[in-house]
Formats: structure tokens, sequence, C-alpha cells
């Protein structure tokens, strides 16, 4: 999925710790094929990853683009999982015209699927957009049926594993798939593949598609006007006229075990609003370790970049998004109109 981008060649590689945590800050420019392999034969080609985003300068705070969509399905239940990928799928090539070839599929090796598009589909090489866009997309699978698809994923410094690397926790390789063979060859097939390495680390020839085009130009202007009523005093500023409150989800959440698949999604919006109300990013981070503490997450780091993140992109989302919905109390909400009594933290 990696194009030629001269502003922005690099990517970060990094290797999971036998003792647990990861090794990061291992830069390497994107078309370094031996520094690769010498990262893969350092680790043993066991839990290796690189980020999706390339980056201008070997440094995480230096500007970045994301060349193409991607999504990360991830279930206990495999078979769940395998639906959800085809499912995602299949909503790509219906809705945006996107043909199987054009996609790449990949096996994680354990609990889930990848799903990679190039953005040379959406007719925009290297875009610094889609990031942010490939969020929206991702949350309108959600709404559609894709059950599993992991929202918290479009961050930066996200890191997704080497393609014919293999999982210790299984074993078995990520391994690239094609689409008739998710669909058609079931399950066991793909866990068979998987027991070894496949000879190419990727089966996609992506082509530009006029309808996905066209999906993503309209994309472009919704993130402007987005951009343009951020700017704006938003209706959630307006309704804390008197100084910030807090909204009954945001203290659900805060109050919850956070299950599996949405707590990366759930933190994001958690720190995106704390930092919206200028809350300090240490606060931040203790006030989300206490509440990871009930179900830890299985990505230690994941907590301090979203913290990170948040700063860039504070904010409260709409009352549909589908975290906020999930503990949403409408009947005491008072951006619903239907609270009386300012709530105070």
């Amino acid at each position: 999925m990696t194009p030629s981008d001269d502003k922005h060649p690099w990517i970060e590689l990094a290797a999971a710790l036998p003792g647990g945590g990861m090794k990061r800050n291992q830069w390497v420019l994107v078309d370094d094929a031996a520094a690769l392999l010498a990262c893969r034969k350092k680790h043993g080609n066991r839990d290796v990853y690189r980020t999706v985003c390339q980056f201008a300068a070997p440094d995480r705070s230096s500007s970045y683009a994301c060349p193409g969509f991607f999504a990360d399905v991830d279930a206990t239940d495999l078979e769940q999982a395998r639906q959800d990928a085809l499912k995602v799928c299949e909503l790509l090539m219906t809705h945006l015209g996107i043909a199987p070839g054009s996609m790449d599929l990949f096996f994680s090796g354990a609990k889930g699927f990848h799903i990679l598009v190039a953005s040379v589909v959406f007719g925009e090489p290297g875009a610094p957009n889609i990031l942010e866009i490939s969020r929206a997309l991702a949350r309108r699978l959600a709404k559609a049926g894709v059950s599993h698809i992991d929202l918290g994923i479009y961050q930066p410094a996200r890191v997704l594993r080497l393609p014919n690397s293999i999982n210790t926790k299984t074993g078995l390789f990520k391994i690239p798939i094609e689409h008739q063979e998710l669909k058609h060859f079931g399950l066991q097939y793909v866990l068979d593949l998987a027991r070894s390495p496949r000879e190419c680390d990727s089966m996609a020839v992506p082509e530009e598609s006029p309808k996905a085009v066209g999906w993503f130009q309209a994309a472009v202007k919704w993130q402007e006007k987005r951009a343009a009523r951020r700017a704006a005093p938003s209706r959630t500023e307006r309704g804390f006229r008197n100084g910030w409150r807090v909204p009954p989800c945001i203290r659900n959440l805060k109050a919850a075990t956070l299950p599996d698949g949405i707590r990366h999604e759930a933190y994001f919006v958690l720190a995106r609003f704390y930092a919206r109300i200028d809350m300090h990013p240490d606060e931040v981070a203790e006030r989300l370790h206490a509440i990871d503490a009930r179900n830890p997450i299985r990505d230690p780091g994941y907590i301090a970049r979203v913290v990170r993140g948040a700063r860039k992109y504070p904010g409260f989302p709409k009352c549909d998004h589908p975290v906020m919905a999930r503990y949403c109390d409408r009947a005491r909400c008072f951006l619903a109109g239907t609270v009386r009594q300012a709530v105070r933290e």
C-alpha cells in the first residue's frame, strides 16, 4: 500500500519485547528493503511492526501522510472476524466501486484481518487527510453492521504487523490472502496457509475507482467545512455558557468497565473531551489509566499516544457517535435540552 512520497519518506519500525511492551524509534526509509529485512532478522521475524503513516523526518512529531485507507477487524471468534472482514470488502465494493483486486487483505496470524486500500484508488497519492477520512469511513462501516472493526487505530503513530512475520501468540504468520480465498475457501484454509509465509507481501494491484474518487473529493470538502465549524463556537460550547459541564455520556464512560472492541475509540473520545476543556495531559493520562485498570488494553503505549494525539484534535463527538450513543443518558443530558440544572464535575 506504500506509494512513493518524497515529502514523507520515513516509517517507524517496532518490535514486541519478550517481557511486554514494545521497542520503537527504529526509523528507516520506506523503500529501504535492506533495513526492513535487517529488522526482521534482528527480532527473528517475530512480532515486528511498522507505522502505516509515513513521516517527513524520523520523528513522530513531524508532518505525516497516510498512504490509504486501512481497517483492522479483530474478534475472539475468528469466524466472526472473517465474516466482518468480508462485509468491509463488500461495502467498499458496493458503495465505492473498489475492485476486489485493489484491496490488500491480510490474516493477522491470530484473531483478525487487515484490509488496506492504497490512496491511488481514491485519486490522491499520499494525501495527508486520508487518516481523518479513514476514521469517518470506518465509523460508517460500523454503523452498516461491521461489529468488530477497531475505531481507535486512526492515529499517526499506529503500527501494523509486517506481512509474512510470525505472530507469537499462535505461531502463525500474518499472510496476504485474496478476496476469493477468504470468501470461498473457509477459515481452515486460511489457517493452513498461515503455517508458513507466502511468496509476496501484497496481492493487490490498485486501480483508481471513479466512484471512490468522487466520494473522496466530497469527503475532503466535508472535512474542510467541519474544520470551519470547529473554528466557530460549537453547539456543545454554547451549551456551556457558564463554564464547562460534563455530559452524562462522559461520566458513564469514566465509570464503566470498557469491553474489548471499543476501548481504543473510547479513550480517544475521552482524551479529546478532556483536551477540549484544557485539562493537563498528566491528569488526562491518570484518568484513562484508572479506567483501563478495570480491563487493561493490550497496547501498553496507547494511552500515552492518545493523550498526545488528542491535543491536536480536541473536541466532543456528535451524540450519534457509536461509543457515545452506547453510554448516552439522554434524559439527563443538558446538550439535549432536558437538563435544567448544571451538573459540574
